[in-house]
């Protein structure tokens, strides 16, 4: 009898060993040129600004080598830089795998597009839905530069598209030495690197330019030490 007590109380500590959790914190932190990005500073000899800084983070999980070891349900976030909070993520994940990479998509999937306008931060109310065409916009960029030649020098990329050959959503991997808080910095000073304003300085609608600025944005993600 004493032994099948000691049996029943080992599994029962295995249990709970196995379901124990950790909570750890995701932080994006917006750069341009090393430098903490501010909304609305002018940020070069151009004068350019960045007033409005959105993106949508999916499908997270923890890979160890090519397994998956943990993926969030119902994984949708709306990264706002005028929403402090929507910028750290907490995820509760087992506090016994070992990773080597955290997976996500920049963008929404297919199916949430074709599922038309929903809740939380899918609202349509967080101005990130094309109404007009029942999709979500992925990444929004808006902002003034003195090279744009548009009124009062206001550029504009909303990106999103999720129908071929247009599809914007992006996968992003990043590697981890251990699970713990994990700073993802993006500096968007990169990507207007590859951008010429004056030119290009207006993208509204699902586009094969829309698809490539994801891609770019998509590389700019990095483990911040």
């Amino acid at each position: 009898m004493k032994s099948a007590f000691i049996i029943f109380f080992t599994l029962i500590s295995f249990v709970i060993e196995a379901q124990s959790i950790q909570s750890i914190k995701i932080s994006f932190v917006p750069m341009f040129n090393n430098q903490l990005l501010e909304l609305d500073k002018p940020l070069n000899q151009d004068n350019q600004t960045i007033s409005k800084l959105k993106f949508y983070i999916s499908n997270i999980n923890f890979l160890d080598g090519d397994q998956l070891v943990w993926s969030e349900s119902e994984s949708y976030h709306l990264v706002d830089m005028e929403d402090r909070e929507s910028m750290e993520l907490l995820l509760d994940i087992p506090d016994n795998i070992d990773v080597s990479s955290l997976n996500f998509d920049l963008g929404v999937d297919s199916l949430a597009n074709v599922s038309g306008a929903m809740s939380d931060d899918l609202d349509p109310m967080h101005g990130m839905y094309w109404a007009w065409q029942s999709g979500y916009i992925n990444v929004k960029i808006e902002g003034k530069s003195d090279t744009c030649p548009a009124r009062k020098n206001k550029f504009q990329y909303h990106l999103g598209g999720f129908l071929a050959p247009n599809v914007s959503l992006q996968k992003v991997s990043l590697k981890l030495n251990k699970v713990e808080d994990i700073d993802v910095s993006i500096d968007i000073a990169k990507l207007f690197e590859t951008i010429d304003i004056s030119k290009t300085y207006e993208i509204m609608s699902p586009r094969a330019e829309a698809v490539s600025i994801s891609q770019k944005i998509a590389s700019l993600f990095e483990i911040r030490e």
